[in-house]
């Protein structure tokens, strides 16, 4: 089964999970009426692929005004990330996970196979 980060995350939330605020833009003319949702413009614009690796790939962009959230989001959407878990053919972003940022003292990374 393969589910992006952002149903994961809403799956971890379900049972109790502290998890940052985000929206999912499903298509660019959304992005003003999602924004609304948020509580601050300091946030994670995230690639919504099934691969790993997509910070490095320019999937995951940190923004701090709406101005830069607008650019990296028109950027992003339809692009095709290659990481080593796509393939030569890479995959192309049809979503993107807006996520507000959150300071931290430790990050966890979970994964199951």
């Amino acid at each position: 089964m393969n589910i992006h980060e952002y149903q994961a995350k809403n799956l971890l939330k379900e049972f109790g999970a502290s998890i940052p605020n985000g929206v999912v833009i499903l298509k660019i003319d959304d992005l003003d009426e999602k924004i609304k949702q948020l509580n601050s413009f300091k946030l994670a614009v995230k690639a919504q692929i099934h691969a790993g690796g997509r910070g490095k790939a320019g999937g995951i962009k940190l923004v701090n005004s709406r101005e830069d959230l607008v650019k990296e989001a028109k950027q992003m959407f339809g692009k095709t990330l290659f990481t080593p878990q796509t393939g030569p053919k890479g995959k192309k972003v049809q979503r993107l996970y807006l996520e507000e940022v959150s300071e931290i003292k430790n990050e966890f990374y979970l994964s199951c196979l």
